[in-house]
């Protein structure tokens, strides 16, 4: 199986994270409507494409997809901050 669809891919969702992450740098007050589960859901499904990467030795694609893995984890993690600090529940 050849990797180079999964590299054009993570190379489209590396720059749609990288604008993400440009835009929360500038106001994080707009990951305050990000839903927690949804988040959460994201996250661990991009750390299970990791490991299926990793399984599959597509070493590009892991430190490409890295970029919006490591997004979406920290997305996760700072909601989950905004739930505590704020009491909500979803």
């Amino acid at each position: 199986m050849s990797e180079t669809p999964y590299i054009i891919a993570n190379i489209f969702f590396g720059l749609g994270s990288i604008l993400l992450i440009k835009d929360v740098i500038k106001d994080r007050s707009i990951l305050r409507g990000y839903s927690w589960i949804g988040s959460l859901l994201t996250a661990l499904g991009l750390v299970s494409i990791m490991w299926a990467y990793y399984e599959s030795k597509f070493w590009t694609s892991m430190l490409i997809g890295g970029t919006q893995t490591i997004y979406w984890i920290l997305v996760f993690v700072y909601v989950t901050q905004i739930r505590i600090r704020e009491g909500k529940q979803e």
